[in-house]
């Protein structure tokens, strides 16, 4: 029977990733180990898996491999821009994984159109922790939408110079990660958090002059008013 059906389940998992708390597994091992626990354990980040396989798992560990699922998405959705002709990918890129390096996004969702999901299909041969759900209603077969936490905000960072929206967790029209579809029209007209402190007409930011770091510049210093969270231009330029 797999491991996560026996009596050993818990100390094969503990043993297996908790080590890994204190050094950075290189890529290839990482990738190993997620591709053994997702699918022999489930993917924590569904709500079968976290209420059976992973039951009784010290929560650091399971906490670890979700970070690790976490980075993969935001890798895969900046591979996916950049395949499908998106202009700014590279500065998204920049911004995002800043914010993920120093350990502030806690939690990643891809919402895909036909087109992106294939690519993203693709790109599990590389990064087995890719997830996301299917974009439907309103949108391009190309078009995606990455979702992540930071804190008590939620992000949705639409592709094709769409805009960044942001929403407290608990906010009635906040997205909800890991679900299966995502109907594109309400993703979009979900009224943000406002970016601009009343100055603009639509709350929303617009990635407007990203070689300048405007838009960066912008969405930094909201994260930090909402969040505390702060990190230097040498960081996410």
């Amino acid at each position: 029977a797999p491991v996560s059906k026996t009596s050993h389940r818990i100390h094969f998992a503990n043993s297996m990733l908790l080590p890994w708390l204190r050094q950075k597994p290189e890529d290839r091992l990482k990738s190993a180990l997620i591709d053994r626990f997702v699918t022999v354990y489930g993917d924590p980040r569904m709500s079968g898996s976290r209420n059976f396989q992973w039951r009784g798992v010290d929560q650091a560990a399971v906490n670890l491999l979700l970070n690790w699922l976490t980075g993969d998405t935001l890798r895969a959705f900046m591979r996916i821009l950049e395949q499908t002709a998106d202009d700014i990918w590279r500065y998204r890129r920049k911004f995002w994984m800043a914010f993920y390096e120093a350990g502030y996004v806690e939690e990643a969702w891809l919402a895909l159109g036909t087109d992106a999901a294939r690519l993203a299909e693709r790109l599990k041969g590389e990064a087995r922790g890719v997830g996301y759900g299917r974009l439907e209603v309103g949108i391009q077969p190309n078009h995606s939408v990455l979702l992540l936490r930071i804190g008590s905000l939620v992000f949705s960072e639409w592709s094709h110079n769409g805009s960044l929206r942001a929403f407290r967790v608990n906010d009635r029209g906040a997205p909800t990660l890991y679900q299966k579809t995502y109907n594109g029209r309400e993703l979009r007209d979900a009224v943000s958090l406002d970016f601009h402190n009343g100055e603009n007409e639509r709350p929303q930011l617009t990635h407007a002059a990203s070689d300048r770091g405007t838009w960066q510049r912008k969405a930094r210093d909201f994260i930090k008013r909402q969040t505390g969270v702060f990190l230097r231009d040498g960081d996410i330029l």
